[in-house]
């Protein structure tokens, strides 16, 4: 079973925009509404592929019942806790002439330390031996900072997997934890070495390296450059077909719902790799977030490559 933790969910607007610049107005404008947040969108890929999956998280008044029906429809289980305030919202402005994409994040509602509690023992108690549980996302205010840790932790106890994908201080907080596997961005993982942002092989790979402590995998994504599989034994460079992207907003958590998928399917970890930028790359083809056509998954998966560039020292 996969389940999926979303702490803050959110409703996607996304709106396209060519020579998008700040202070000018833009009229009868495209725009794509979705539910979202990166476990929402992780928990929407794995239905997608026909797995089970299980969502857990916060939800408040009409907004949290979208979200709510929108998983109910896509044959998803839901375990969240309701709360006071509203879910947020997030607005998305695509910019293809330039290249650029705006996100514009509301915080969430607050969550209570009683409600916080309430959610973890649920999480906890849900947990079953060789389960893939997927911590994703920034934390909702009021998430105390050792959430994600604490949940690894009940992974860990239970015998089942668990994949952080995270950023900023949360990333940090979380990697007091013990995971499967992690997956920063190139950004990302720069941000919590604090060094400068690059794409860089050469630099990057030590810096995941890094991680090896807290977690057996790493999986830096790269966008259109593919990733970097980092393990306790070996470095692989993933190279991933060039496509014309509509969006590449979801496209990281398609790369930890593949991943999921992947293990749960039993395949090897440089194979759950490829399903996982597949999903990640197919998740570009389309407008909708995390709404993978399957038949561009089979097609791009035979056009990656998997190089082993070295094993760790």
């Amino acid at each position: 079973m996969i389940r999926s933790i979303c702490l803050n969910p959110t409703i996607d607007r996304t709106y396209y925009v060519d020579d998008f610049i700040p202070g000018n107005p833009y009229r009868n404008t495209k725009v794509v509404v979705d539910v979202g947040g990166k476990g929402i969108n992780v928990a929407k890929v794995a239905a997608g592929l026909c797995v089970p999956v299980v969502c857990y998280g916060f939800l408040g008044r009409e907004n949290g019942r979208k979200v709510k029906d929108a998983l109910l429809a896509m044959h998803a289980d839901v375990r969240f806790r309701e709360v006071p305030g509203e879910t947020r919202t997030t607005v998305n402005i695509i910019d293809h002439a330039a290249q650029k994409e705006t996100e514009i994040l509301e915080a969430g509602p607050r969550i209570g330390e009683a409600e916080a509690e309430e959610l973890l023992k649920m999480i906890s108690g849900d947990i079953q031996q060789d389960d893939i549980v997927i911590c994703s996302g920034l934390y909702a205010p009021g998430i105390p900072d050792d959430y994600y840790a604490r949940i690894s932790r009940a992974c860990r106890e239970k015998g089942a997997y668990c994949i952080l994908d995270s950023n900023g201080k949360d990333l940090r907080n979380a990697l007091d934890g013990s995971y499967w596997m992690i997956k920063p961005n190139a950004r990302e993982l720069c941000e919590i070495n604090d060094v400068p942002v690059t794409e860089e092989e050469e630099k990057l790979i030590p810096l995941g390296q890094k991680l090896l402590g807290n977690t057996k995998h790493v999986l830096v994504s790269m966008g259109s450059r593919g990733g970097l599989l980092i393990s306790c034994g070996e470095v692989y460079c993933i190279h991933v077909p060039r496509v014309q992207a509509l969006s590449t907003i979801g496209s990281g958590d398609s790369v930890v719902a593949g991943f999921a998928v992947g293990i749960q399917r039993g395949l090897s970890i440089p194979e759950c790799a490829r399903l996982a930028l597949a999903c990640g790359t197919a998740n570009a083809l389309t407008e909708k977030v995390a709404m993978l056509n399957r038949r561009d998954i089979e097609k791009i998966l035979p056009e990656i490559k998997i190089e082993r560039i070295r094993t760790n020292g």
